[in-house]
């Protein structure tokens, strides 16, 4: 089985059903719908951010951007996985988090 699913034993892993408002966390193994098909090989998961790189070497990143953590000019919460375009054209190998991303 080479889908992604978040354990989110710590609540890292925002949930992808950001439209119910009251449940912005899940407690057990959820697969990541926007992510089928994108052939991931790497995941790694921060306090409140997550990672995970495709095939191709495409990142994506979700959860809290406070700080800078999603590499995003924006500081705003992804809910949903997206692509970070500060590596458009370029193939990432490996991303580290915790507080914040390496």
């Amino acid at each position: 089985d080479r889908r992604l699913y978040d354990e989110n034993t710590r609540n890292e892993l925002f949930e992808e059903r950001a439209e119910d408002s009251k449940s912005l966390f899940v407690n057990e193994p959820t697969l990541i719908q926007s992510l089928f098909g994108k052939r991931i090989v790497f995941a790694a998961a921060g306090e409140l951010h997550s990672f995970a790189i495709s095939e191709d070497g495409r990142l994506y990143g979700w959860g809290s951007g406070k700080d800078g953590r999603l590499g995003t000019s924006s500081h705003t919460t992804l809910f949903l996985p997206k692509p970070i375009d500060y590596f458009k054209g370029k193939k990432v190998l490996h991303v580290e988090t915790s507080v914040h991303t390496l």
